[in-house]
């Protein structure tokens, strides 16, 4: 929309779009900005991409520090909440680094891995490795003076809830709280192998530990004999293999890893 485009003063995620709605003012954490190639030694976004955008960093949010106080609620929002005394706003980060930082995680070679609709695997570094062409994400939290290594696939959790609809949901009620404890008995009751039944997880491509958006989910080996609960321990072990070639992706990179 060229005309929606020519007109924006600027361009925010939604993070940082509740900051703004909170504070007006416009600002972002490093961790943030480094997904959009932010370089935070330099402090600079890079000038090439900037340009093929044709905006300017001044279209872009005023990047600080995580745990950075930025000031209080404006007095819009207090207006609007009935909130009379002042209340702090601190910029923090992306969900899965704050879910690293509040699991008390703090050994450098634990690894930490936070599961939801996808899996976020991360481990604690004083030093960065050199690495071998790798997708692993590198971030300096420069406040604690440690780097974060790791990234997330693009989904887990979020494939079993597939499987639970894709296979149950026409015989069991969406919200029945035992429903996962039957899948979980009925992956069980399959042999180790969910006979010979292979289950590929890509149900939205890939991007860690390889980067591939066309890539997609895959049942092999299927037979007449397999049954439902074949091809749910089928899903819950590509979700197993899917741990290890992260933490094989660590390992080969210089970064041990205790489990």
């Amino acid at each position: 929309m060229p005309d929606v485009f020519k007109n924006v003063t600027s361009f925010l995620s939604a993070n940082d779009f509740l900051i703004y709605k909170l504070t007006k003012k416009i600002i972002t954490d490093t961790l943030n900005a480094e997904k959009f190639y932010f370089d935070a030694n330099s402090k600079t976004y890079p000038k090439k991409i900037l340009h093929h955008l044709q905006i300017t960093d001044n279209n872009l949010p005023a990047v600080t520090d995580p745990g950075t106080l930025i000031g209080s609620l404006h007095n819009d929002v207090k207006k609007i909440l009935s909130i009379h005394e002042d209340i702090a706003v601190i910029v923090s980060t992306y969900d899965a680094i704050c879910a690293l930082i509040g699991s008390s995680t703090y050994h450098e070679d634990e690894l930490n891995n936070v599961c939801g609709t996808c899996s976020s695997y991360r481990i604690l570094s004083k030093e960065k490795i050199p690495m071998k062409k790798s997708n692993l994400i590198i971030q300096n939290l420069l406040s604690e003076n440690i780097y974060i290594i790791g990234g997330s696939n693009n989904l887990e959790g979020g494939v079993l809830e597939w499987a639970k609809e894709c296979f149950y949901g026409d015989s069991y009620l969406k919200d029945d709280e035992f429903l996962y404890a039957l899948i979980q008995s009925e992956a069980m009751e399959s042999d180790l192998g969910a006979n010979g039944l292979l289950f590929l997880p890509y149900l939205l491509g890939e991007r860690m530990p390889f980067l591939d958006s066309d890539v997609r989910g895959v049942f092999f080996g299927v037979e007449r004999f397999h049954t439902r609960k074949d091809i749910i321990r089928s899903v819950f072990e590509a979700m197993a293999f899917q741990a290890k070639l992260m933490i094989e992706e660590f390992e080969k990179n210089g970064y041990p890893v205790s489990v």
